[in-house]
């Protein structure tokens, strides 16, 4: 029964073959954008690559502090002495590590080569900090806590910066100026892509070399916690609010403090998380930055929807005397609203292999340009079902309307439109 309907599909298909380009080409945009989508989502916030351990990581950017009486309220990154006294003498965490935001300006270094000044960036680190990281090493090792604590002058490279350093020869063990101070290589990583907001930098050094300051439990550091398994993280959100609870207010004009570990996927909302909170707070929502995303998602896929809908609807309304022949004939308001929805799905399916043509092109030439730095985005299968997935919804969503309307419709109504 149904390939009658899809034979029908495609013989009204080619029988229309401008008509049917002006849609197809309409549904392939549409698609395109969607796709693109997708995958540009996928590869920002999926754990691979570098992050591969993120999926089972929970991130603490930022700690409040609160004064109860006057709701005077102060918020920063955490000191080292925060984590050190609290964050690291968790018992359920399989591992917890600090480092600083990769985004600040003063923690740029500036190098030449060619007469040209390079900005490169740099990230301040514990020990632990590579084993939640994947990094690629060319050459060498990460330093460890004790190297750390012994205040080596130690550093780790990106293939970029040992390019301009050393023009791109071996180089551990060598040493490299960086702001006037000598630091000796340790290792060197491969290019770590820009859009990894806790993995990228060009260059790694300990923590105890920055020159910013700290005041009390507020310092420059972000702390993630590694989970044995995703079920505990629960556990480890647990057990950090019982630290918060405990700590010690003295010399301070704060009577609490306030940080909850997020997921890895709200790395995005790093510099939005303060606001986030407090709107959280205000609304009585928890995990707004999820709440907005969702909302963003919702739209992007509500707008698509709309334009297909238009599409099908203008589509349809061209076949009014072909409605009212077929009617006269005994078609019933089933057969034909099938028919419309298979037209329908066949052509958006066509149109999707038409928008993935064009996304592995768009993709490749956005690569191909380095618009993004150190950025390859390559689309997996997890956007590509995601992708089609969104095609069949919206196509079977923007069918129904417009063919239970149109099959619907009186066969005298569908005559008299036919002889305009």
């Amino acid at each position: 029964m149904f390939k009658n309907y899809i034979k029908i599909a495609w013989k009204v298909l080619m029988r229309r073959k401008l008509y049917a380009f002006v849609t197809l080409f309409g549904i392939s945009l549409t698609l395109t954008l969607l796709f693109a989508t997708t995958v540009f989502v996928d590869h920002i916030f999926a754990s691979k690559g570098t992050e591969s351990k993120f999926d089972r990581a929970i991130f603490a950017h930022t700690l409040r502090m609160t004064k109860r009486k006057t709701e005077d309220q102060s918020n920063n990154p955490f000191s080292y002495r925060f984590v050190r006294d609290y964050a690291y003498k968790m018992k359920t965490p399989e591992l917890v590590a600090a480092y600083s935001g990769a985004n600040l300006t003063n923690d740029l270094v500036y190098a030449y080569r060619n007469g040209k000044r390079e900005p490169l960036t740099m990230r301040f680190t514990d020990g632990n900090y590579w084993q939640l990281v994947d990094l690629e090493f060319l050459e060498g090792r990460g330093y460890t806590l004790d190297e750390i604590e012994k205040d080596d002058k130690i550093v780790i490279l990106d293939r970029k910066s040992r390019e301009i350093y050393f023009n791109g020869e071996p180089c551990v063990g060598k040493t490299v100026q960086l702001k006037g101070v000598p630091f000796r290589v340790m290792g060197v990583v491969e290019n770590v892509d820009a859009i990894r907001f806790s993995a990228y930098s060009n260059i790694w050094l300990p923590f105890t070399h920055t020159k910013h300051q700290e005041w009390g439990y507020f310092g420059h550091l972000q702390i993630a916690f590694l989970a044995h398994q995703q079920s505990d993280i629960s556990k480890i959100q647990e057990e950090f609010a019982d630290k918060l609870a405990k700590l010690d207010f003295s010399g301070t004009h704060f009577d609490s403090a306030y940080a909850k570990p997020k997921p890895a996927t709200m790395d995005v909302w790093e510099k939005h998380d303060i606001y986030a909170d407090s709107l959280g707070q205000f609304m009585e929502i928890e995990d707004v930055p999820y709440l907005l995303f969702g909302t963003v998602i919702l739209m992007y896929l509500f707008l698509p929807g709309l334009n297909l809908i238009s599409l099908n609807s203008t589509r349809i309304m061209e076949r009014f005397p072909e409605i009212g022949a077929r009617k006269s004939f005994g078609a019933t308001t089933k057969h034909l609203a099938i028919q419309f929805m298979i037209e329908n799905i066949m052509i958006t399916l066509l149109g999707a292999l038409i928008a993935g043509a064009a996304t592995f092109i768009i993709i490749y030439l956005i690569n191909d340009s380095g618009i993004f730095f150190n950025s390859q985005i390559a689309p997996g299968s997890r956007s590509f079902i995601v992708g089609i997935g969104s095609a069949l919804i919206l196509a079977i969503l923007s069918g129904v309307t417009p063919s239970l309307k149109l099959a619907k419709t009186p066969i005298v109504k569908t005559l008299k439109n036919s002889t305009k």
